[in-house]
């Protein structure tokens, strides 16, 4: 009888702790999706005034990019490339003297790029987060084989 009571508070206490962490995720997830944006807009603006898509301010695009695969998995990661290829894609002159804007190529290429970073980095972030559930069942089976023994 105790063993079943004391079952019932260690799953109740885990119920709850997972709802605690739902929230805190979701409230987590937003302030990286609003960094995101924010970082992509910034480097948007650094890259347009100091010159165009031929400085070096537009590699800096790569870092958002690998925060939201990162942080949010593979189809955050994508979705941010995405942007991030159109802001500095056809967006982006070349150079801010003559305005001129990228061939349909390099954009292309660029975006590719732009694309493989979240792809790559969602993808790890994924597999990581695969493994970690995984090996928390593991560990609550595990405890729950120890308990059933004692």
């Amino acid at each position: 009888m105790l063993y079943i009571l004391v079952k019932e508070v260690l799953l109740l206490e885990r119920e709850c702790k997972m709802l605690r962490k739902e929230k805190e995720t979701k409230m987590n997830k937003i302030a990286i999706i609003m960094l995101v944006v924010v970082l992509e807009a910034i480097i948007y603006l650094i890259t347009y005034l100091s010159g165009g898509i031929y400085s070096w301010t537009s590699q800096l695009m790569y870092l958002p990019i690998i925060v939201a695969g990162s942080f949010l998995g593979l189809n955050a990661g994508m979705i941010s490339a995405l942007f991030a290829s159109l802001l500095i894609g056809p967006f982006m002159p070349i150079d801010l003297t003559f305005f001129n804007t990228d061939e349909l190529l390099f954009w292309l290429f660029r975006m590719i790029t732009l694309l493989s970073a979240g792809l790559l980095s969602g993808y790890v972030f994924d597999c990581y987060r695969r493994n970690r559930r995984m090996l928390k069942v593991e560990e609550i089976e595990y405890k729950k084989n120890k308990l059933v023994e004692n």
